[in-house]
């Protein structure tokens, strides 16, 4: 299966995802419908955020995948939603409770052990 997938164009490869992601999500909107936005504002962002912080990622990742080992973007994945949740935090003065809190802590002491050998590496390089 690999190496099937590992000759199909990744720019084609994302689409695919991304049509079957839209295909299973479908039917939930059908459960509770609600009327569609038409503000100009609310679209553009929406398109800034579907392109720069979910298409783009994705496709750089994939691309990354195939040069560098998995545990690397693996980081960087994994990072993301501490990088969200730390902007909706300071950025946005969203209110946290303590369960969020343990929540994400969890996820970035989950990322340093996962990758204590590599991150010891770099340390040690770097001295």
């Amino acid at each position: 299966m690999l190496k099937l997938i590992k000759d199909v164009d990744k720019f084609n490869f994302l689409g695919i995802q991304l049509v079957l992601s839209g295909l299973m999500m479908l039917p939930l909107y059908f459960l509770n419908a609600a009327p569609f936005s038409t503000e100009t504002f609310f679209w553009l962002h929406i398109f800034l955020i579907a392109i720069v912080f979910s298409i783009f990622q994705f496709f750089l990742n994939s691309y990354a995948l195939m040069a560098i080992p998995s545990s690397a973007p693996g980081i960087l994945i994994y990072l993301n939603p501490i990088v969200a949740f730390t902007v909706v935090f300071f950025y946005f003065n969203e209110k946290i409770d303590l369960h969020q809190l343990f929540a994400y802590l969890l996820l970035l002491l989950s990322i340093v052990i996962f990758n204590a050998a590599l991150l010891k590496s770099v340390v040690y390089k770097k001295q």
